[in-house]
C-alpha cells in the first residue's frame, strides 16, 4: 500500500473505517498476504517449542560429496542398484528413493536397478510427481519406469507453494494418472488416506537433527548398521547443484525433500488439524466492532491489548497440540485499528497543542475559532494594549505569573466563564446577553478591575486595556472574534473603555470580500461579460469603435454596478486580471470586424493600479500579434483624475503602449484639476469630454465655449476629440458646430453584447458601403 493510501485510510471514521478495514483484511487472507508475518511469528514460536527431529527417518543425500566423488550427475542405476542392496545389508526398515525414476536408460542399468527392488527384503517406493508444461500449461504425471512399479510403491513428492515461494504444507497425496498416489510424508509415517488435502507442517523441528549419510558412504562401505537398521531411509537429491533448495522457515535454504521429512515428522506426532486464517479474522473483526462501540477508552485499550497478546500466544498452544492456524489477517486487522487510534489519539495531541497556549495552559483563539455558532451570547475581547511591553520588560519566568492576575480580574464574579487566550494580550469569553445594557455593565465592571495595577513579582504594573463587543450571533466565531478585535482597536482610536461593533458596517464589508473573492471564478464561470457602447465619427456619420464596458451579472444579486466591484478589484490589487479579461474580449471583437474590411478601433479602460498586476503592455503586444490586429486600433482609456494622480510608473507603462503604436485617451476631461502642462505631459491622442459638459450643450453657453475651446487646444496639439454623453440630436449638432470629431452616449447606442454590436457595425458599414 503507498504512502497517500495509508493516510486515506487513517482520515475515514465510523462505520466507513470498519469496512473497508475489514474488506481489506479480507483480501489480505485471501491473497495469502499475511504468509510473511506468520512466516515471522512461526519462527519465533518454533524456538519455544524447538524439538529434535524422531531419528526415525534418515536421509541418504547425494550430496557435493557424492558428485566430487562420483564425478557429476547423473549418476548410473547400477550405483541406485547398489545403493539399495547395501541399505538391505545393514537392516534398512523400508527404502524411498525421492529420485527420477521414470523412463528407460541403459538396458543393462536399467536391468541392475529392477533385479536389485526385486531382491530387495525391506519395501520400495519410487519418485511420482507432477510437472507443468512451461509452454502450453498441461499438467504431465511422471511415474516410475514401468517395469520397477512391479517390485516398488509410488511416494508423490508434488507440494504447493505459497504466494512467496515457502511450503507450509504439503498433501497427502496427489492423484497420479489413475491413481491416488500417498505423498512422501504420508508414505514415511504411515498416514494413508485417498484425501488430497494439505495440512500444515510442524516447522519446530529442527532439519538439522534429522540424520544424514553421504550417498557415496554407503556406496564405499563407510555406513555403519546402526545408523540405518530398523529405520525408514530416504535416497534423495541434496546438492543445490542438482536439486533447486527450499526455504524453511527458520532453517533458511535447504534440499526439497526436508519438506516431505518434516511434513512425516509431524505426522508421527499425530493427525494434524489445520484451522486456516478465517477463524481468528472472525475473532478480530469481532474485537474491531466492539472496539467501535464501545466508548470507554481503559475498557477498549484493556480488550484491544488482551485481543492481540491472544492472537500471539494462543498459536503456541495450539501447536503444541498439532492444530495449526494463520493470525497473519487477524493481526493486520488489529494494526489497521491500532494505528488508526494511534494516529487519531498523535492528531489530537496535536490539536490540543495547537489550541492552547503554552505559557497561561488557557485555550487559544484557534480554539475559540473552531466553535460553531454561540446563539444566545455576546463574544467579548479585551485587548491589553501595553501587554507586549510587559512581557519584555519582565522576566521570563513570571509571564505566567502575569497572566494569572490577567485571568483573576476578567473573571472576577463570573463563575465557569472560558476564556481564551490570544497573541499579544488578547483575550475573549463568551457572555450569555439579553439586553445591550447587561453587556455593557459587564465590560463596565471587568475594566473597573484594571483601574488598580497588579502586582507581578513584587512590581506593580499598570495595564491599558480595551474592550470590543459582538453580539450578532447569526455568523461563525471566527468573524466575530474579528470584529470584535476591530471594535476594541477602534475604542482605543476613539479614546474609550468599549465598544459594540456595528452589524449592518461587518455585513458589508463581508459582502464586499464575498464579491471581490469571487471575481476570479465569475470571469470563468461567464458571470461577467464585456458590453460594447459605440462611437460615431462625426464627420461620416458611421460607427467607427466602441468601449468595451464590464459587466457583472452575479446569480444571486443580479446585475452589479460596475463602479462597486471595479472599487473593490482596484482596493484589492485584483484589477489586473479583470483587465485582462476585458482587453482579451475587445481584441478578439476589433479583429473580428476589422477582417470583415470595415476600419473599427476599441477602447478599454486602464486602471493606474494595473501596474501592481498583470503585466498589461507585454499582453497587448501578445494579444495584438496573435489576433492580428494594428495597434493603432486599440485605445486605452485613462481618467483624468487618475492619471494626475499616479506617479512616474504608471506613466512609463502608457509611455510604453504609445510606442507600440497603441492610442492614449484622457477620459472624463474637465472632471479634475486640468492643467496645459500636465495635459501636454500625458502621451495622448484623444481627449474625452466629460459627460457632464455635454448634457445641456444645445442650452448652455457656458458648456459650448467649454467644449469649443478644449476642441481648439485638442486640434492645436494634433490630438481628436471625443464628446461623451450625447443622449440628443440637438446635443450631436451642437457638436457638429463647434468641431468635435466623435460622439459617444446613448443616443449614438446603448452598451449592447458582442453579437448585437457587431450586426450593428456591419449594418452600418453595408450602407456606408452603398
Amino acid at each position: 500500500m503507498t504512502l497517500a493510501g495509508v493516510k486515506s485510510l487513517l482520515k475515514m471514521k465510523g462505520a466507513k473505517f470498519a469496512l473497508f478495514a475489514c474488506t481489506l483484511s479480507l483480501l489480505f487472507g485471501m491473497l495469502e498476504m499475511g504468509d510473511p508475518l506468520d512466516q515471522v511469528l512461526r519462527m519465533s514460536r518454533n524456538k519455544i517449542r524447538d524439538r529434535e527431529a524422531s531419528g526415525e527417518i534418515v536421509v541418504v543425500g547425494i550430496d557435493a560429496k557424492s558428485l566430487n566423488s562420483k564425478h557429476g550427475w547423473p549418476w548410473p542405476r547400477t550405483d541406485f542398484a547398489d545403493i539399495l542392496t547395501k541399505l538391505n545389508a545393514h537392516g534398512a526398515r523400508r527404502v524411498f528413493f525421492d529420485v527420477n525414476m521414470s523412463g528407460k536408460t541403459e538396458p543393462l542399468e536399467d536391468v541392475a536397478f529392477e533385479d536389485a527392488l526385486k531382491r530387495s527384503h525391506a519395501p520400495v517406493f519410487l519418485q511420482g510427481r507432477f510437472i507443468d508444461e512451461p509452454i502450453t500449461g498441461r499438467r504431465l504425471d511422471v511415474l516410475p519406469y514401468e517395469p520397477f512399479q512391479k517390485y516398488s510403491g509410488v511416494a508423490s513428492n508434488s507440494f504447493r507453494k505459497n504466494t512467496f515461494g515457502v511450503a507450509w504444507k504439503v498433501p497427502s497425496g496427489t492423484r497420479l494418472g489413475d491413481q491416488f498416489q500417498p505423498s512422501l510424508a504420508a508414505r514415511l509415517a504411515n498416514f494413508l488416506t485417498v484425501d488430497e488435502s494439505e495440512y500444515a507442517i510442524d516447522l519446530a523441528t529442527d532439519p538439522r537433527s534429522v540424520p544424514f549419510i553421504s550417498a557415496v558412504d554407503v556406496l564405499d562401505g563407510r555406513m555403519v548398521s546402526k545408523d540405518v537398521q530398523g529405520k525408514d531411509v530416504v535416497v534423495a537429491l541434496a546438492s543445490p547443484e542438482i536439486e533447486e533448495w527450499r526455504i524453511i522457515p527458520g532453517y533458511g535454504l535447504r534440499p526439497r525433500v526436508y519438506t516431505q521429512i518434516l511434513g512425516a515428522e509431524t505426522l508421527l506426532k499425530g493427525t494434524p488439524i489445520s484451522i486456516g486464517w478465517v477463524p481468528g479474522w472472525l475473532f478480530a473483526v469481532g474485537i474491531f466492532l466492539f472496539y467501535g462501540r464501545n466508548r470507554r477508552e481503559m475498557v477498549r485499550r484493556s480488550v484491544y491489548f488482551g485481543a492481540l497478546s491472544f492472537l500471539l500466544v494462543l498459536p503456541v498452544a495450539l501447536e503444541h497440540r498439532n492444530i495449526f492456524a494463520e493470525f497473519g489477517p487477524a493481526i493486520f486487522l488489529l494494526a489497521i485499528l491500532g494505528l488508526n487510534r494511534s494516529w487519531l489519539r498523535f492528531k489530537a495531541a496535536l490539536h490540543k497543542q495547537g489550541i492552547t497556549n503554552v505559557v497561561s495552559g488557557l485555550k487559544n483563539l484557534n480554539a475559540l475559532r473552531e466553535l460553531d455558532v454561540c446563539e444566545g451570547k455576546a463574544l467579548v475581547v479585551a485587548n491589553v494594549r501595553n501587554f507586549a511591553p510587559i512581557r519584555s520588560a519582565i522576566d521570563a519566568d513570571k509571564e505566567r505569573e502575569l497572566v494569572d492576575e490577567i485571568t483573576k480580574r476578567l473573571t472576577v464574579g463570573s463563575d465557569g466563564l472560558e476564556l481564551y487566550q490570544g497573541d499579544d494580550g488578547i483575550f475573549a469569553w463568551f457572555l450569555e446577553k439579553g439586553k445591550a445594557a447587561n453587556v455593557a455593565d459587564h465590560v463596565e465592571a471587568v475594566h473597573s478591575f484594571f483601574r488598580s495595577p497588579l502586582i507581578v513579582g513584587g512590581r506593580a504594573i499598570q495595564l491599558h486595556v480595551t474592550f470590543g463587543v459582538d453580539e450578532d450571533d447569526s455568523r461563525s466565531a471566527t468573524k466575530r472574534l474579528g470584529t470584535a478585535l476591530v471594535a476594541s482597536k477602534e475604542a482605543e482610536k476613539a479614546g474609550r473603555r468599549w465598544l459594540i461593533s456595528d452589524a449592518a458596517k461587518t455585513r458589508d464589508v463581508e459582502q464586499k470580500l464575498e464579491l471581490i473573492g469571487r471575481l476570479d471564478s465569475a470571469i470563468t464561470n461567464g458571470e461577467l461579460w464585456v458590453a460594447y457602447q459605440p462611437k460615431l465619427d462625426i464627420a461620416s456619420g458611421q460607427i467607427c469603435g466602441a468601449e468595451a464596458l464590464v459587466r457583472w451579472t452575479h446569480p444571486e444579486r443580479g446585475q452589479i454596478a460596475p463602479d462597486e466591484f471595479i472599487y473593490l478589484a482596484e482596493e484589492q490589487n485584483c484589477i489586473g486580471n479583470l483587465t485582462a479579461f476585458v482587453l482579451t474580449n475587445a481584441i478578439q471583437l476589433a479583429s473580428r470586424i476589422n477582417s470583415g474590411g470595415i476600419p473599427f478601433s476599441i477602447a478599454v479602460n486602464l486602471s493606474p493600479r494595473v501596474i501592481e498586476g498583470v503585466a498589461i503592455d507585454i499582453l497587448a503586444r501578445n494579444l495584438l500579434e496573435e489576433y492580428r490586429l494594428p495597434p493603432s486600433m486599440l485605445t486605452v482609456e485613462v481618467t483624468e483624475t487618475a492619471a494626475m494622480a499616479s506617479g512616474d510608473e504608471f506613466l512609463a507603462l502608457l509611455l510604453r503602449l504609445r510606442d507600440m503604436g497603441v492610442k492614449i485617451s484622457v477620459d472624463d476631461y474637465g472632471s479634475g484639476l486640468s492643467t496645459l502642462g500636465y495635459i501636454r505631459t500625458i502621451p495622448a491622442s484623444e481627449i474625452k469630454i466629460d459627460k457632464a459638459f455635454i448634457r445641456n450643450i444645445s442650452h448652455s453657453v457656458e458648456d459650448q465655449v467649454m467644449v469649443r475651446s478644449t476642441v481648439e487646444m485638442a486640434h492645436s496639439l494634433g490630438r481628436t476629440v471625443v464628446a461623451e454623453g450625447v443622449e440628443s440630436a440637438e446635443a450631436l449638432d451642437t457638436l457638429v458646430t463647434l468641431g468635435c470629431d466623435k460622439a459617444q452616449g446613448f443616443y449614438i447606442g446603448r452598451p449592447v453584447p458582442m453579437r448585437q454590436l457587431f450586426r450593428t457595425v456591419l449594418k452600418s458599414g453595408q450602407a456606408h458601403a452603398a
